[in-house]
């Protein structure tokens, strides 16, 4: 007796087969990610199988297998993803699996960042002054000055003014545009956290009555000093 080819079932496997899987993930401590300046609770987790098919009931069945990469967005990389197809920068995103388990990426505080650039920039124009001075006293102490010694005594304080005027003004413009990135971050994972407790009230059953008394308590956000 022949048997009936609806009950068997037969499983396909090739080295181009792969499944994607994508995901909310909530830790329970806020970690750094690369491409971002506060540290993440809740983020997007995109991962890439090795893919098999099995043929069942006249039909496919697919399913993932081996993890072969698993990376980690916040949720406004993902949004800048999704809505910037063809960028050929990329979105920064965060590795987590690559043949073994990734480690976290170093957190870095941009305040303190912008700091010690501030610091270094007005380093450099104060040594470059002393060095103007020094050089500004030695024409001074001439009896009489020339008019080259006048156009370079000009061009001296000329040269003091510039080390400050093209460097310190650039430097707050970056430092705004960061902070303005780093509040649009902190947006972003607030709303990510607030759609992550939804979620779990709803999946708890909790009563609306319960979950408003208790208040749930809003997560900090480190974003470094």
């Amino acid at each position: 007796m022949n048997k009936n080819p609806i009950d068997s079932s037969t499983v396909k496997s090739h080295p181009s087969y792969g499944a994607i899987t994508l995901g909310r993930k909530s830790s329970g401590a806020p970690h750094p990610m690369y491409g971002s300046s506060v540290k993440h609770r809740d983020t997007i987790r995109l991962t890439l199988h090795h893919g098999e098919c099995k043929r069942m009931l006249s039909g496919d069945w697919y399913s993932p297998k081996d993890t072969i990469v698993e990376v980690e967005m916040t949720q406004n990389q993902w949004a800048e993803l999704v809505s910037s197809i063809g960028l050929d920068a990329g979105v920064p995103c965060t590795i987590k699996w690559l043949n073994g388990p990734v480690e976290d990426p170093p957190f870095q505080s941009k305040v303190s960042e912008f700091q010690a650039e501030f610091q270094a920039c007005m380093d450099g124009a104060l040594s470059n002054a002393d060095e103007m001075i020094v050089r500004a006293k030695n024409l001074l102490g001439k009896k009489a000055l020339t008019k080259a010694d006048r156009d370079e005594l000009l061009k001296l304080l000329q040269s003091i003014q510039n080390s400050v005027r093209s460097q310190a003004p650039f430097i707050y413009k970056q430092f705004a545009e960061q902070m303005e990135k780093t509040a649009t971050e902190v947006k972003g994972e607030l709303e990510a956290w607030q759609l992550s407790r939804i979620t779990e009230l709803a999946a708890m059953g909790l009563a609306s009555k319960d979950a408003t008394e208790s208040g749930p308590d809003v997560p900090p956000i480190e974003i470094g000093s």
